[in-house]
């Protein structure tokens, strides 16, 4: 099959069937226009591109928050078990991906009328890789004003607003990052990590151990050891590069 052809089979295999398909190609650029192709004979929804860490890195210390949050997204809606279709290169099928059960460990459903501890929200968001910014306009950001607690989860297509009386959760709702206006009220929703690494303090530990055991094998420089080091310890990372996922699981 040439061309668009491949993907029109597999799209009306998948009307038919109505179950999930994964496709693995060659290329990252061959997986783009796959899914752009899936996307188009089926109308979006159901089609998802699972995309590969960029571990050639001049930058050992550089982040990949856009990846990381589309990984997550795709990681949730397979946990979810919702049918669709995921494309992946083949580069993306050899990663290393965080395991299930710390994935199901972190996912919480928060509604209304719950009783919350913000501090412990707090601490859970930033274990679970978000960034604490005065205004949460971007995915896998949060924020807090008084009895005010902003979220962006990448599994969202936009943040929610929680208002708190006491520590009972009153309200929730939707908001245009760009005017930060209420958009409509919702009952509850999924909270997901940012990222693929929950920054635990077992984890940390276990990375810290890790970078000392394995620094020559991994051929980091002790510059760049020692800032690593010192970045988990501190608790001054939200996101970690894909090269040292292997340092926390």
């Amino acid at each position: 099959l040439q061309g668009s052809a491949a993907a029109f089979v597999l799209s009306r295999l998948f009307r038919e069937t109505g179950r999930p398909f994964v496709v693995v190609t060659h290329t990252e650029r061959e997986a783009r226009a796959m899914e752009q192709d899936c996307a188009f004979f089926l109308g979006g929804d159901p089609v998802s591109l699972y995309p590969a860490w960029d571990i050639v890195s001049t930058d050992l210390l550089a982040l990949q928050r856009d990846i990381e949050r589309i990984r997550i997204g795709v990681l949730y809606r397979l946990l979810q078990g919702s049918p669709g279709i995921i494309v992946l290169p083949l580069k993306a099928l050899m990663q290393r991906v965080m395991p299930r059960t710390a994935l199901e460990a972190y996912i919480q459903t928060i509604a209304i009328g719950d009783l919350l501890d913000r501090d412990a929200l707090v601490e859970k968001l930033v274990m679970g890789g978000y960034r604490r910014e005065t205004l949460v306009e971007e995915m896998g950001e949060f924020g807090v004003r008084g009895h005010v607690v902003d979220i962006f989860p990448p599994t969202a297509t936009a943040p929610f607003r929680l208002e708190f009386f006491g520590d009972e959760l009153e309200s929730i709702r939707r908001f245009d990052p760009a005017s930060q206006r209420s958009i409509d009220e919702v009952v509850d929703f999924a909270l997901t990590p940012a990222g693929e690494v929950i920054f635990s303090e077992a984890r940390k530990q276990q990375a810290v151990r890790n970078i000392r055991i394995r620094a020559d094998e991994l051929e980091l420089p002790r510059l760049v050891r020692d800032r690593l080091t010192e970045m988990i310890g501190q608790n001054l990372v939200s996101s970690i590069n894909p090269l040292f996922l292997p340092l926390f699981h």
